[in-house]
């Protein structure tokens, strides 16, 4: 896991988005996470990984969670 980035949307609100570098969350990233009510959406977008062999990360897309 080289990085990936976290937005958190809460129902009716706007997006915060944090930058996450490395496999291990940064402490924004729990705080976001703590927040979760029914309702609110999760995105991780750029989600970035180095294989062995690779000289560059690759890019696996996104993933997305809406809390019920």
């Amino acid at each position: 896991m080289v990085s990936f980035q976290v937005s958190y949307v809460p129902n009716g609100q706007e997006a915060v988005t944090v930058t996450n570098n490395g496999a291990r969350f940064t402490p924004q990233v729990p705080e976001l996470i703590h927040k979760a009510k029914p309702g609110d959406q999760y995105f991780f977008d750029e989600v970035k990984v180095r294989c062995p062999g690779d000289i560059a990360a690759r890019n696996l897309g996104s993933l997305s969670f809406t809390i019920k």
